[in-house]
This record gives structure tokens, C-alpha cells and sequence, in this order.
């Protein structure tokens, strides 16, 4: 079954054929590389236009929108956006039914955002500039750390990338043309704006030329791509490789029309068939402690979300009359306190003066043992086994409440 996501592209131009080894299209895929500099070519076929007559130049290319977000294990995700967009496979399943699951939870994740960004303002302790330049960085955090976003419009479009030395010269195979690779270049709408300006500042355009890709001196994936410059090379200068190898040119058009996109989900993953019931799966395991939240809140106006909590917010997720409490040194194990180190109670009245003998079934859960009216330990209530006492690794931070597995504090 031919892939359905194909028609959610825009199509440039007509197709002949589909490639015989559909695996290859893996090796299309163009990738940025570390200080290098990338000769491309954009191929095109040329097309009369039905209301002119004019002869037309057509890049092989198509234009999609697409959603991207990070799993709970740290990994890039990615897939086309099918709002609007109904599709149905060749035995009558419906694979999307016109609405956009990830588009859907846009809004929830804005919300999101907003929340972790008030929270975080009201609870850091900072104040002034050291407030402001805090904000400033966490903005971008939380801006990078939303759940969904909106579809990001990208242009793919088939290239030639060819073979060069160090000196940028074309390597040449054994009947000395040119050698190159076939590509499909995913572009974003800044990319395409970038490399578009320097092609009309030239007078010239997309299709039949060649630009050079140059990349910096980084191991940052996203920087590399970011940082990347480009220059049009200018035919009436003799430097372009399709001018000084015209015949080169006759073997790339070949190539171009036994092209086909179908296959291009090898290269790029967004393009894999994603059926809107295994959309919205996705997406709502995104927002379960959310929808949860939202969920409580409906019954109490107290609820906390606590999916993002933090050292520095953690007050304002938790019991606050909890996170004030003045947690007391521990007593040093079997060893019993001085009287004068008992908590006092802050209604305490003066001391009595000989107290009755106090009943076992009045000793408050203190760890500590009854006195008799002499202070002598009593014989009703023998002393904690050491086994009782918690172990020290589960004792929360001085002033903190212990949290359960949904971050709600363990009163």
C-alpha cells in the first residue's frame, strides 16, 4: 500500500516512476557536516504554463506541516500534521479522520507553560535583576521543555550534493564527470527565506543553480545547522560544475525522473504513516498527570500539578503550612534525653507539681519513654526496638513533607 501521508504534501511536480530499491531512500537523507562546504545543484524540469504559454523552470519538491516533540526517554519525535486531512487505505480503514491530535493539545501545553512560569517567579526567591535574567533563562527552558507544539512548515526538495576534495573541486570518476549523491533537503521556512535572498540579491533562482553549503567548526547538531552560511555560485564566472561539465547535467536529469517520494519516511521519520487513534494515544499519555490535575481541580480548588516540581518551586506545590515546619534534631539513638530537651508545647501550662503517674495508654507516640514521679523510666512501656526507627535515607529535606508518587504531600 502506497503511503497515505504522501498526499498531506503539497506535490511541485508531476512523478514517473517509483524506485525499484525503495530501502535506498535512507541514503537521502542530507546531513550537515562539521567545517565543510557543500556544493549543491537543484535539478528541475521545465513545464509550459497553462494560462501564459511561458516555459516554466519546477523544482521536484513538496511542502508539508509538522509536528515535533521529545519522549519521556529523551527522544526527538516527529509527524505530519492532519488537520483538515482525511484519509482512508485502500480497503476502506480510516487512517485520519480530518482532525489533529497534537494540534488539539496545543492550547493545554500554552497553559502549562504559563502555570510552570508563574510558579516558578512566585517560588525562586529572587528578586530584581537576579529575578529578571532567572526568568529570561527559564522561559527558554520551559519553552523548549512544551509538551506539543504548532506544526512547523518545511520544504523537501531533491538535490544534487557533489563529491569535492579539499580544495572544492569536483572528484571525477573514470570517464571524468563529475560524481555526486542524490538528496532530499529538508528546509525550513527561515532556511528557504535565507537561501532565497541570496539567490534574487544574484538575480537568479532556485531551479538550475548551485549554492555552497558551509558549515563552522562544531559538534552541536543544532548549531551547525543554525550557523550554516550560503553563497550562489555565479555562472558567468566559470565556476559552477554543471557549467563546466554540461554533460553531467543530462546524467542528473535522468536520475530526477526515475525519482519517486514515496519511500521518503527512510529518511525522514515524520513521513511514516501515524493513523489518528495511535495520534491521540500519543498525545494524551503526554498529558496524563495534567488531565489529572485538571481532573482534581473540579472537586478541589486546592489540587497541585506537580509533574515539573523542583527544588526551587517545591513550596508551591506542597502542604504550606507543611514546608514552614521547624523539623527538630533527631535524638541520638538509644541514648535518653534530658528533660530539659523535651519539645515544648507551645500551650504548655506551668509544670504540675507531683504528677500523677501517667497510664500507659496515654503515652504520646514520641519515641520516648514514660517517667515515674521520681524520672525514672516506668515498666508499662518498653523502649523503641532500634528496627523502628526510619531509615535515614527516607527523612525529607529540613522543612520539607515527605511527597507521594503524584507529589502530594505524605501528611
Amino acid at each position: 500500500m502506497a503511503n497515505k501521508f504522501l498526499s498531506l504534501g503539497v506535490r511541485r511536480s508531476d512523478l514517473k516512476e517509483y524506485i525499484k530499491d525503495s530501502a535506498k531512500q535512507s541514503s537521502f537523507k542530507y546531513k550537515a557536516e562539521k567545517n565543510a562546504t557543500h556544493v549543491i545543484y537543484f535539478p528541475y524540469v521545465t513545464k509550459q504554463d497553462a494560462a501564459t504559454g511561458a516555459v516554466v523552470k519546477e523544482l521536484k519538491a513538496m511542502s508539508a506541516m509538522v509536528h515535533s516533540w521529545t519522549t519521556a526517554d529523551n527522544k526527538f519525535k516527529s509527524t505530519l500534521c492532519t488537520k483538515n486531512h482525511a484519509l482512508t487505505g485502500d480497503d476502506g480503514e480510516i487512517i485520519t479522520d480530518g482532525t489533529c491530535p497534537f494540534c488539539d493539545r496545543v492550547a493545554d501545553a500554552w497553559e502549562i507553560y504559563n502555570k510552570r512560569y508563574e510558579t516558578e517567579k512566585v517560588s525562586c526567591g529572587l528578586t530584581g535583576d537576579a529575578l529578571e535574567k532567572h526568568m529570561n533563562a527559564f522561559k527558554q527552558q520551559i519553552g523548549n521543555e512544551r509538551k506539543v507544539n504548532t506544526p512547523t512548515p518545511y520544504l523537501y526538495v531533491y538535490a544534487i550534493q557533489f563529491n569535492t576534495d579539499t580544495q572544492g573541486n569536483p572528484v571525477l570518476d573514470a570517464d571524468g564527470m563529475p560524481t555526486y549523491e542524490q538528496k532530499i533537503i529538508r528546509l525550513s521556512s527561515t532556511k528557504v527565506e535565507a537561501i532565497n535572498k541570496q539567490l534574487e540579491n544574484n538575480g537568479f533562482e532556485m531551479p538550475g543553480s548551485e549554492i555552497k553549503f558551509s558549515y563552522t567548526d562544531t559538534d552541536n547538531p543544532m548549531l551547525l545547522a543554525k550557523n550554516c552560511t550560503y553563497t550562489v555560485v555565479i555562472p558567468t564566472l566559470g565556476k559552477m560544475i554543471t557549467e563546466r561539465y554540461p554533460n553531467v547535467v543530462a546524467k542528473i536529469n535522468a536520475d530526477l525522473a526515475k525519482f519517486e517520494w514515496d519511500g521518503i519516511e527512510k529518511a525522514y521519520p515524520e513521513w511514516e504513516v501515524m493513523p489518528t487513534k495511535t495520534a491521540k494515544v500519543t498525545v494524551d499519555q503526554m498529558f496524563v498527570l495534567w488531565d489529572k490535575y485538571k481532573a482534581d481541580l473540579l472537586t478541589n480548588p486546592d489540587a497541585q500539578y506537580c509533574e515539573y516540581t523542583t527544588a526551587s518551586n517545591a513550596k508551591a506545590v506542597t502542604n504550606p503550612a507543611l514546608a514552614g515546619a521547624n523539623i527538630g534534631a533527631m535524638p541520638q539513638m538509644g541514648a535518653l534525653p534530658q528533660m530539659g530537651m523535651m519539645p515544648q508545647d507551645a500551650q504548655a501550662q506551668a509544670p504540675v507539681q507531683n504528677p500523677a503517674p501517667v497510664q500507659a495508654q496515654a503515652m504520646p507516640q514520641m519515641g520516648m519513654p514514660i517517667l515515674d514521679a521520681n524520672g525514672a523510666p516506668t515498666q508499662a512501656q518498653a523502649m523503641p526496638q532500634m528496627g523502628a526507627m526510619p531509615q535515614m535515607g527516607a527523612m525529607p529535606q529540613m522543612g520539607m513533607p515527605i511527597l507521594d508518587g503524584n507529589g502530594v504531600a505524605d501528611i
